[in-house]
């Protein structure tokens, strides 16, 4: 017997998420940003209200937040100085090596000094921002931000780098934070330097909005409540929370007829049906059309992991 009926399916479709604990996490994770980034600007002329946009992300777009999502935030930087100097790491796999032994080998004299000298009010010693003079790079920014966000979150709550975005989390935080700080390259167009590689990756938003927003257009709340739907069941039946481009992508492969009727539940009961007959390596992208989902990183998932969540699908309906 299956465990999803009507009622897990309507209060998936009724659940909002602009309540009054997102608004709030929204507002307190921009505000958290822009004091950070102020306090980095005191002491470098690279980081400026001018060169820098904060742009939500994520889920924000197709609504389709859930208890368990993150809020995420993309730190837009458009300052050629940091720029170049980011792009500068990847000269050659020399320089990449030659850059972390030497960020390495600095810690460790200022380790040693640290010992040597009378111990500071911590406060003051954290706040000790990387020289913009000093090859000032997206993870120099990084860094500073982690420094600067500390000062302005509680005891209780937590900030941390992990593989290039920062994190923050605790219980002043309703959802967990995650900063993406990327270069700008032209309009909707990011790179994210993802440190653990010692590469940039590039991605577009451009096609993403063009193509949600005409769904969105076309079919309403209709779609949204689908998305929602799905997201929500991902979260049920695999534990985890979903990427919310794949979850738009999978209502967007649906046809017209996915979203003819009035009631959530029926057009649910098309959407899983079409879905479950159709060959999951076929399903494209709402980021880019061109590659399927499993292909496009921007949807953050396997070929193996859609599969497993339609088996789950099936097997509980």
């Amino acid at each position: 017997m299956g465990v999803i009926d009507k009622t897990i399916i309507d209060n998936f479709a009724q659940f909002d998420a602009e309540n009054q604990s997102y608004i709030q996490a929204l507002n307190f994770a921009q505000n958290l940003l822009e004091n950070s980034l102020n306090e980095i600007a005191k002491a470098n002329p690279y980081v400026t209200k001018d060169n820098t946009i904060i742009l939500p992300a994520g889920a924000f777009y197709s609504n389709c937040i859930l208890p368990s999502s993150s809020l995420d935030l993309l730190l837009v930087v458009n300052n050629s100085e940091i720029i170049l100097n980011t792009h500068s790491l990847f000269k050659s796999k020399w320089s990449v090596f030659k850059n972390k032994l030497t960020f390495a080998w600095k810690n460790r004299k200022k380790k040693k000094k640290k010992r040597k000298k009378k111990q500071k009010g911590s406060e003051e010693a954290g706040l000790n921002f990387i020289d913009h003079k000093d090859n000032y790079n997206i993870l120099s920014l990084s860094k500073d931000l982690v420094k600067a966000i500390s000062k302005h979150i509680t005891i209780n709550d937590i900030v941390h780098l992990q593989a290039g975005v920062l994190i923050v989390q605790g219980e002043n935080v309703p959802y967990k934070i995650r900063i993406f700080p990327v270069l700008e390259k032209e309009e909707l167009s990011f790179q994210f330097f993802q440190y653990t590689k010692t590469k940039l990756i590039g991605f577009s938003l451009k096609e993403h909005h063009n193509n949600l927003e005409n769904l969105i257009e076309n079919f309403g709340e209709k779609y949204l409540d689908q998305v929602k739907i799905f997201a929500g069941l991902y979260s049920h039946l695999i534990k985890q929370t979903i990427n919310p481009i794949f979850a738009e992508s999978l209502i967007a492969n649906l046809p017209k007829n996915a979203f003819e009727y009035d009631n959530p539940y029926d057009n649910f009961v098309f959407a899983v049906n079409y879905l479950l007959n159709l060959k999951s390596n076929k399903l494209f992208s709402v980021a880019n059309p061109s590659k399927k989902i499993y292909e496009d990183p921007l949807c953050g998932t396997t070929l193996l992991e859609i599969n497993n969540f339609l088996k789950k699908l099936s097997l509980a309906l």
